[in-house]
């Protein structure tokens, strides 16, 4: 399984990873207001080939990844994420998903059904045109063409399916009608109120009394536990068959985020032990072109101890330094 093969020197008492999000290009048909490019807030200079994000991400099998996610600014512009995603389920990948806005997604719908996904999310913030040319920056054709893909997506026999809501000062009110077409057509819905972050524009991060409104709507539904108490950062409730999650936060503490979100491995092949911060991302492309498997592996390892023990909380952005506890890449 790639070039590391009965080559790995695992680092003692290492944690293991359980998933990893994989960016495959820096492209998107939409230009939302709120958009954190999935953590590369500069323009990415290359992309990874398919065969280097086929090889680079079986890797991370060996490092206890079961599920690897497809996502980017929108991974279907990109001809091959069927096939990628495709071959990590036929290397053992557990749970293969994909992040989209849906504008592609009935034109590759039958070839990410070929792939055996387990799980599609459609970025869509509002059923109002007006509102999702304002938030979205799309056009009508982007609107229809969205909607017929989770026509489409409802009737595939993938299993997980889901709406990713993002929660601004201009879709409040639109939660509701979410929520009863989310019903309506069996997506579980993921609300996600908008943090504010590097590049995004002040005027549509939601109030404290925005938030309200929608955790009081949300509290007259019935709230069930969570399967996974590590990850706190979140509450579900039950709507009839479908489940709605509330991400209480986008930027939990570095603890818990450590405990079970995934590490970001960048288009450009650059590991992301935190998404809002650029400053900390790990080069593993060139080691990986370079065959260099030691100090490949080793800066897969010093991702994951940023990851899995909370180590970004050090980070001093203002000095662009490390405090105490920063484990360097090359030690």
């Amino acid at each position: 399984m790639g070039f590391l093969k009965n080559k790995m020197v695992f680092e003692k008492n290492l944690s293991s990873l359980k998933r990893l999000r994989i960016s495959v290009n820096d492209k998107c048909s939409l230009n939302c207001l709120y958009c954190h490019r999935d953590g590369q807030f500069t323009p990415r200079k290359e992309e990874m080939s398919t065969q280097e994000i086929k090889k680079i991400g079986s890797e991370f099998l060996k490092y206890g990844v079961e599920e690897i996610k497809l996502a980017a600014m929108e991974p279907l512009l990109r001809k091959d994420t069927p096939e990628i995603l495709g071959y990590f389920k036929e290397i053992g990948v557990n749970k293969t998903s994909i992040t989209t806005n849906g504008i592609l997604l009935k034109h590759y719908l039958n070839s990410l059904e070929r792939a055996n996904i387990d799980e599609v999310s459609v970025s869509l913030d509002t059923l109002n045109l007006d509102i999702f040319n304002y938030i979205n920056q799309g056009n009508s054709r982007d609107f229809d063409r969205t909607l017929e893909g989770l026509e489409a997506l409802s009737k595939s026999p993938i299993p997980e399916k889901n709406i990713n809501m993002t929660i601004t000062k201009s879709n409040i009110k639109e939660l509701e009608a979410m929520v009863l077409f989310s019903k309506k057509n069996n997506f579980d819905l993921r609300v996600i109120p908008l943090i504010s972050l590097q590049n995004q524009r002040s005027s549509i991060q939601p109030s404290s009394s925005d938030l309200k409104e929608i955790t009081n709507y949300l509290d007259t539904l019935e709230k069930i536990t969570s399967d996974n108490p590590t990850r706190i950062a979140y509450t579900e409730y039950s709507c009839g068959e479908i489940k709605i999650t509330l991400i209480d936060s986008l930027c939990p503490d570095c603890d818990s985020c450590g405990r079970d979100y995934a590490l970001r491995l960048t288009s450009d092949g650059k590991l992301k032990p935190c998404l809002i911060s650029e400053i900390g991302e790990i080069d593993i492309l060139t080691p990986y072109r370079k065959k260099n498997i030691i100090e490949f592996n080793k800066k897969i390892q010093s991702a994951i101890r940023f990851k899995k023990k909370g180590l970004m909380k050090n980070f001093n952005p203002s000095g662009i330094s490390f405090e105490k506890g920063f484990i360097s890449p090359e030690e």
